[in-house]
């Protein structure tokens, strides 16, 4: 009974989990399918195998949900913003410069791609700043930057020349739209060019930063997809595409080289941070839609049947139980075999005579009662008085044991002193009947 009250418990715990995914199935939310360049997001936008790329390559990595503030990035250290969808407030912004003003670097990815609604996890302030577009023409203002349609989805050459040394081994990155960066050195123009992309009201706040230094990284006809900026003491590299360094397009052509390059243009960083405060993520733990459920239940039920069939093949049998067969014997000509091809492959022609003319020796001396160990002499005046011919025993000894030691020797005298020694046992055998 206790098989069957097992089998009874395995069944009804499957049947249990049927109702429980039957009751609450509906209320599991799908794979994310939003423009979300989170480091959280396991989506073709999201960044994380970026940062499990820099995991395992031993760098100190961490993401932070809380916004810039004064002291949160030191000298040394990389921050991320990819894609930032939450506008920075003016203080933000302030902390952020003077951080890379005193030796820090920030890589700055932004998107001109229409991008998803705001976060449930958002707070009422915070969702009344959620506009990636005005987070990225802002952000892209103070460094005397705009964002334009004019090129196309291409591979885009890098500019060895300018490039860092750590981007040596790049050619060229993948840019997967059409949005490039212009530099707009009119102060003027940059305001009006601003004011019409987010209002005059937020635009009244925007100083443009002092850069002292612009390189060009990657360009093409419709104009620069990849920028480094001076700023201080600290670097500002700026990708037209944030979805260059997407887990869909990291492994296109040299753009893994490019994320990875840029983290560690100024050297080996203290502290790498991904920002995703500005994505709207106030904490670490990844969204529940980024968890494949409908993938995981099938699992847990295909290994819930599996256990259950187990179970109940345990439990009952089909018949009675019959031993288990005895396992095969080799022959002894199967040994033989492997042991001749074995001696043929190492060339040993002299080990294998040595060792067939040993046992022949050791079974004449048994067969007439003598020691092992005699002197030859003495086994052939014996096996003489048997009535064995004297003189050809004498010499298959002699032969065999001058050969023996030459491990070069040919096969067929191997085999012609095999058949001589064979005949002899023979013979010894015919005497031992008689």
């Amino acid at each position: 009974m206790g098989r069957l009250k097992t089998a009874g418990l395995v069944v009804g715990l499957f049947v249990f989990f049927l109702l429980v995914e039957m009751l609450m199935g509906s209320r599991s939310a799908p794979p994310s399918q939003e423009r979300d360049h989170s480091s959280l997001s396991t989506n073709r936008w999201g960044t994380q195998a970026l940062l499990e790329v820099c995991q395992r390559l031993g760098l100190a990595v961490e993401r932070s949900g809380q916004p810039f503030q004064e002291g949160f990035l030191r000298p040394g250290e990389v921050l991320l913003m990819l894609g930032p969808q939450l506008v920075p407030q003016p203080e933000e912004y302030e902390a952020l410069w003077a951080a890379v003003q005193g030796g820090a670097v920030l890589v700055l990815g932004v998107s001109g791609e229409e991008t998803h609604a705001p976060l449930a996890m958002l707070g009422a302030g915070e969702a009344g700043r959620w506009d990636p577009r005005a987070a990225t023409a802002l952000t892209l203002a103070y460094l005397g930057l705009r964002l334009h349609p004019s090129g196309a989805p291409a591979q885009v050459p890098v500019t060895a020349a300018q490039a860092p040394s750590s981007l040596s081994a790049a050619a060229a990155v993948q840019v997967p739209s059409a949005h490039r960066l212009r530099r707009e050195s009119d102060p003027a123009r940059l305001r009006r060019w601003l004011e019409s992309a987010i209002g005059k009201e937020r635009a009244a706040g925007m100083r443009p930063l002092e850069v002292s230094r612009l390189q060009v990284l990657a360009r093409d006809e419709g104009g620069i997809a990849v920028a480094a900026l001076t700023v201080g003491r600290g670097s500002i590299y700026v990708l037209s595409e944030v979805e260059m360094l997407s887990n869909e397009w990291l492994g296109k052509a040299d753009n893994a080289v490019l994320g990875l390059g840029l983290i560690t243009a100024g050297g080996y960083p203290r502290r790498v941070v991904f920002d995703e405060y500005h994505h709207g993520r106030v904490t670490s733990a990844p969204p529940p839609s980024d968890l494949n459920y409908p993938a995981f239940r099938t699992a847990v039920w295909l290994a819930l049947a599996a256990l259950a069939i187990y179970t109940l093949g345990f439990a009952w049998r089909f018949g009675r139980p019959k031993p288990a067969g005895e396992p095969p014997r080799r022959s002894v000509l199967e040994y033989v075999e492997a042991l001749a091809g074995l001696y043929r492959e190492a060339g040993a022609g002299g080990l294998a005579l040595r060792t067939i003319g040993g046992d022949f020796r050791r079974h004449l001396a048994e067969r007439l009662g003598l020691p092992v160990q005699i002197p030859d002499d003495m086994l052939i005046r014996a096996a003489a008085g048997r009535g064995m011919e004297a003189s050809r025993l004498r010499a298959v000894l002699s032969r065999v044991a001058s050969l023996s030691e030459d491990d070069r020797l040919p096969e067929a005298e191997v085999l012609r002193l095999t058949r001589e020694i064979a005949d002899l046992e023979e013979v010894i055998s015919q005497h031992g009947h008689q």
